[in-house]
């Protein structure tokens, strides 16, 4: 089966590689064609415009060969002439000549013609421009009474000047203006010309493919002026001196190959508004970076930092940079893109705008070497921008070249081999990046005299286990990114300010986060974890610490934003003092299954406790008044991103047998009610366990009914006893009075 992509793209290697590939593609476009009785009319946009039947056979006479069109007019096909004054004629065999054919002037760049005469009757040239083949030609001559064509000093255009059809590519001077009315350049229409400069004007809105391509002397090409939208397909291509081109304000589309095998142009200013950059646009320039605007779309394959050899051999540059304002930009899909058709794998390198500026910023520096480290002078002071050392062990000097050293630069330390650095007491600034990549650091502590440290410092450091921060006080953005075995983090007492509301999120092997010494920052620590200093939040529960229960310091009252997220081990928490849970807190606590809620609780965050799959449920009180959106009682649905599930089922799916305990009619028991949750209300919960209020209720009249039926049988039974004891003291009475009575009786005998 044809692989309609690997073709496309095998046939746009090849045609980069062949010098005279508008001779190629003017074969190849739409035009009048012989091989059938019917074919389809084209204007220079190559819209069709009418349907005629030609004459599938070629007559020839006075040295032209020539075809028939329905309106009985002659289109001329091919020049036998080998005169360098040529002269078309108005009439061949008594027919009006109107057309010339793509070939008219030959297949192959062996035409003679120095001078061109079109007749009067001439009404259409082929899209194709057949006058590319004329490597001779001086001059195109038309008379005033042609209606379609005219030209200006030897120039041709279309009547009104609004077209530039050809421009005599051995025409004499290194400098054209083009006539202000022009407003579109024609295809193939400066091909081959010797010209250095060209003046556009103001009223352009075209380039038409090859419309200025392969011509070797043009140094530089000024658009900023014109309204042109679109740079038709391989406009500029084999430009090979062009090094300074601006760009309109109006562009929108640069097309496939527009700049390819311009070797020198090695910038460019992509304006703010484009949106489409075209399959191989800047193939085999001199560009070795590409700051892409956030209009852009999309960026077809090998647009930037490919090389095309003769063979047709496709080669990425590793080191290329694409330059974007994020990692959702189109800078940095195309920088990582890959396509199973066309086998192959971008992997150039992506930095965003402030890192590209601050790379630029560091390459046009001046730089000095001592030792094992370049570096730069700034206001009396050194900052090291390279180390160039190959030891395990690196310890940075206090001066260098007589100067202190005070801070680095980015990627100062990015390409040594040391496991240990040492740095000195005069260091004030880490700068962004200063430590990116550093693959074999296992262990840095910074002096006390570390202020600031920028964002990015050290990601990247793949094998750092332990970080202390020394007396910094301000620290930048995604500082640890990409750190995967970092494990213990350091701040100064002295620390006030984060640049990022989530500071370690990504410090998965994280097991504590202390603060060390006196300041007067804002943070502190209690057994690993992150606080506020008086204690009133939460900043952040290390992921990888190995507690599995947690119980929130009384004094805590807010828990920040992902303060505990992707924390691996916690199964429960008590946050019995908390009254505000910010967004993220709990997301992807894969383990935690109960959490208790406190009651003075008002403000539950976004995806508070998003993606944890092992919490069933969640019990709410009275003066909860906030719930943001996936607060809980949600998780990811992974089938969404499978080819089945691309459309048709939702990101975020309910997690199974979630049940809300709450008042009815509360906000988490609608919350419940409105995202298919499980609300229960009319229980209380009573040593760790959600039991039913009626179910109390119930028992609770039973075991009254118990004791009260002990009571009733307590009572009958002492009443029995007390009967009992009556009738015996009664009997014994009795008994005594009888004997008091026979004893009396026997003394009165007596």
């Amino acid at each position: 089966m044809l692989n309609n992509k690997k073709t496309a793209a095998f046939v746009m290697s090849l045609l980069l590689c062949v010098p005279s590939y508008a001779a190629v593609t003017a074969a190849a476009d739409v035009d009048l064609k012989h091989e059938s009785s019917e074919d389809i009319l084209v204007d220079d946009d190559i819209n069709a415009v009418d349907t005629e039947t030609v004459s599938s056979e070629l007559k020839t006479a006075d040295g032209f060969s020539y075809s028939v069109t329905v309106d009985n007019t002659a289109c001329i096909e091919m020049c036998t002439s080998k005169e360098k004054d040529l002269v078309i004629p108005d009439t061949i065999d008594g027919l009006k000549v109107t057309n010339l054919g793509k070939t008219a002037f030959g297949s192959d760049d062996t035409a003679p013609y120095e001078t061109i005469t079109l007749p009067d009757t001439l009404e259409y040239i082929s899209a194709s421009n057949p006058f590319i083949h004329c490597k001779s030609l001086k001059e195109i001559i038309t008379g005033e009474n042609n209606t379609a064509y005219k030209t200006a000093d030897g120039v041709l255009y279309s009547k009104d000047m609004t077209e530039i059809v050809c421009y005599p590519c051995a025409k004499s001077g290194d400098s054209y203006t083009i006539d202000k009315k022009t407003t579109k350049i024609g295809a193939s229409a400066f091909y081959c010309s010797k010209l250095k400069n060209i003046t556009f004007p103001s009223a352009l809105e075209t380039v038409e493919h090859h419309g200025i391509s392969n011509c070797e002397n043009l140094a530089s090409a000024d658009l900023s002026g014109t309204a042109v939208k679109t740079l038709d397909d391989f406009c500029f291509i084999g430009c090979t001196k062009l090094s300074d081109v601006k760009l309109p304000a109006t562009i929108q589309n640069i097309n496939g190959g527009v700049f390819a095998n311009c070797t020198s142009l090695e910038t460019i200013d992509l304006p703010m508004g484009l949106l489409a950059i075209g399959q191989s646009a800047f193939a085999n320039t001199g560009l070795t970076y590409a700051v892409i605007p956030d209009s852009v779309q999309e960026i077809d394959y090998s647009a930037f930092g490919y090389t095309i050899t003769d063979d047709g051999t496709e080669t990425a540059d590793p080191d290329f940079i694409l330059v974007g304002s994020n990692t959702g930009s189109a800078a940095y899909v195309y920088a990582k893109d890959s396509d199973s058709d066309y086998e192959y794998q971008n992997d150039f390198i992506f930095m965003t705008n402030d890192e590209f500026t601050k790379r630029q910023e560091i390459l046009n520096l001046e730089k000095f070497t001592e030792g094992d480290f370049e570096y730069t002078v700034q206001d009396g002071n050194a900052a090291v921008t390279n180390c160039l050392s190959n030891e395990e062990t690196v310890t940075v000097p206090e001066k260098l070249g007589g100067y202190p050293v005070t801070s680095t630069y980015m990627s100062a330390f990015s390409s040594c081999f040391a496991r240990k650095i040492i740095l000195p007491e005069t260091i004030t600034i880490i700068r962004e990046g200063s430590f990116f990549g550093c693959s074999f650091l296992t262990e840095l502590t910074l002096p006390q005299s570390v202020k600031d440290i920028e964002d990015n410092a050290f990601s990247g450091c793949q094998v750092l286990e332990k970080i202390d921060l020394g007396g910094a006080e301000n620290l930048g953005r995604q500082l640890f990114d990409d750190c995967p075995k970092l494990t213990s983090i350091t701040l100064s007492g002295k620390c006030k300010t984060f640049s990022e509301d989530e500071p370690f999120i990504v410090c998965n092997a994280l097991r504590e986060i202390n603060v060390a010494g006196e300041g007067d920052g804002n943070f502190t620590s209690r057994e690993g974890v992150l606080y506020s200093r008086d204690m009133k939040s939460l900043i952040a529960y290390p992921a990888s610490k190995s507690d599995k229960e947690f119980k929130i310091p009384s004094e805590v009252e807010i828990i920040e934003q992902s303060a505990f997220a992707y924390a691996n081990f916690l199964e429960t928490v008590d946050l019995s003092s908390v009254k505000v849970i910010n967004d993220y807190a709990f997301e992807g606590c894969d383990s935690l299954t109960k959490v208790k809620m406190s009651k003075e609780l008002t403000t539950l965050g976004a995806d508070a406790f998003y993606d944890c799959h092992n919490l069933k449920c969640l019990r709410f009180y009275d003066k909860i008044e906030n719930i943001a959106e996936y607060s809980f009682g949600f998780c990811y649905n992974e089938s969404a991103d499978t080819e089945e599930g691309a459309g048709t089922e939702e990101n975020d799916k309910v997690t199974e047998g979630f049940k809300v305990y709450a008042e009815k009619g509360s906000i988490p028991y609608l919350y419940a009610e409105e995202f298919g949750l499980t609300p229960v209300s009319g229980t209380i919960e009573l040593f760790d366990h959600n039991v039913s209020v009626v179910f109390l209720i119930v028992c609770g009249a039973i075991i009254l009914l118990l004791i009260l039926a002990l009571i009733i049988s307590a009572a009958v039974k002492n009443r029995k006893k007390k009967k009992a004891e009556k009738a015996k003291a009664d009997a014994i009475k009795k008994r005594k009075a009888e004997k008091d009575a026979a004893e009396k009786k026997d003394e009165e005998k007596e």
